[in-house]
């Protein structure tokens, strides 16, 4: 190619064969190589077969080896069928010979056409783990975290895992000392005091800002979120930084009543200084940004392993705060950490923009808190709008739409819903 993609490397993705409950008649596969979309554990992938590769038919089952790099595709005759078709065109082009190109863009295309094909099949994708060749595009770059906490810290040590120099901003001494000895370059400073600025060494290819207001009302809110973005910003403009993510928050949507909320909707609400203050941090990034590309991905309720404060409720036993019909939007840890990847290493053509970062399935607090006592063996609780709740303000009963995210990025959930991401929550106690 005459250039690389925005990234260069590969995962398996397995389509389920058959339809029914337990996968149908024999799977008919194919492999073909990738450039894929990167994220956290898992990749959602473009497809574009190489100029040299061979053929290897296996007897009865029609499997293709097609290059170095492949996709394990698992699906009926007719899906396969669209597998091979695509193994005969040249380096993605359907119709092109093996030496001519195409554009990363029309690589995506084809891939979102591949997947929708599948999924109007009744067909199901299932992620697995991301190759080498995800650590050779990542190895050796420099990315910058600003807020170390649950889910700043997950994406730094997965950076040091793909290969790459981390540099993490806490303000926290003793977390410092931690990331530390899982090889990150720790600065303890406040994002907001410039002091940082000249200890940070060398060059930047990415900076997350995952902070947290740290306590402190709505001062805190404004130190941590609005200050800190000015003072990045401010050291960005002296570096080379490509991209920035910004994680904001699905709480700058007021919209209630059970709505579909999407990144077009309304933000803001009336007499709230600390969503005023989340939209006025994402508006700086979004207008004075340096870098190439800026992204604002606001994270529905983050739950995962260590953070879940419902089961922890249902637990301890007896009523609960709120209101049971309220539907909650939520998103394990590492999906939201997936969609961090997926911003950094998103194609070219993207240029940037908001996303919803939520699973696929919103669910009524009486519903999740009736699924977890049953998986624990306890009585299901009962809600009690009266009982004081350690939230500021209830939270409103809407669908967070995450489509965007998936259209744009190619990001799919490895937790798709409550129960996905539970199950591991619960095999851990």
């Amino acid at each position: 190619m005459s250039g690389m993609p925005s990234i260069g490397q590969q995962a398996g993705v397995e389509q389920d064969g058959g339809g029914g409950a337990d996968g149908g008649d024999e799977a008919i596969g194919g492999c073909l190589a990738a450039d894929q979309i990167d994220y956290r554990g898992a990749a959602a992938q473009v497809f574009h077969t190489r100029a040299a590769r061979k053929e290897e038919r296996v007897e009865g089952r029609g499997r293709r080896h097609l290059g170095e790099g492949r996709i394990c595709v698992h699906s009926n005759a007719g899906a396969a069928r669209d597998v091979n078709r695509i193994s005969e065109c040249g380096d993605g082009d359907l119709h092109a010979r093996p030496a001519q190109q195409v554009d990363w863009g029309d690589r995506f295309d084809l891939f979102k056409t591949f997947r929708q094909d599948c999924e109007n099949r009744g067909h199901g994708f299932h992620f697995n783990p991301m190759s080498d060749l995800t650590h050779r595009f990542f190895a050796g770059k420099r990315l910058l975290v600003a807020g170390c906490g649950y889910v700043g810290g997950a994406v730094a040590r997965t950076a040091v895992e793909r290969g790459m120099k981390v540099i993490a901003l806490t303000r926290n001494p003793h977390k410092a000392k931690a990331l530390s000895a899982d090889g990150i370059f720790a600065v303890v400073a406040d994002l907001a005091d410039e002091g940082w600025h000249a200890r940070v060494p060398g060059t930047v290819d990415y900076v997350v800002n995952a902070v947290s207001s740290g306590g402190g009302g709505v001062e805190g809110y404004r130190q941590s979120y609005v200050e800190g973005m000015r003072s990045l910003l401010r050291w960005a403009a002296g570096s080379e930084v490509k991209t920035m993510v910004y994680t904001s928050s699905t709480s700058v949507y007021p919209q209630d009543g059970g709505v579909e909320v999407d990144e077009s909707a309304e933000v803001g609400g009336v007499g709230d200084e600390r969503t005023a203050l989340l939209v006025e941090a994402e508006s700086l990034l979004r207008k004075s940004s340096p870098a190439t590309r800026a992204y604002v991905l606001r994270l529905a309720g983050i739950y995962g392993p260590g953070r879940h404060h419902v089961l922890d409720q249902v637990r301890v036993g007896g009523a609960l705060p709120g209101v049971g019909t309220h539907r909650l939007n939520l998103i394990h840890r590492d999906d939201a950490a997936g969609a961090i990847w997926a911003a950094l290493g998103a194609p070219k053509g993207v240029p940037g923009g908001t996303y919803n970062v939520a699973d696929d399935g919103p669910v009524a607090k009486e519903t999740l808190a009736a699924w977890l006592a049953k998986q624990l063996g306890l009585p299901t609780p009962k809600f009690d709008p009266a009982l004081p709740s350690r939230r500021r303000r209830s939270v409103p009963d809407r669908v967070i739409v995450n489509a965007r995210l998936k259209r744009d990025l190619g990001w799919q959930p490895r937790y798709p819903d409550y129960r996905a991401g539970y199950a591991d929550i619960l095999g851990a106690l």
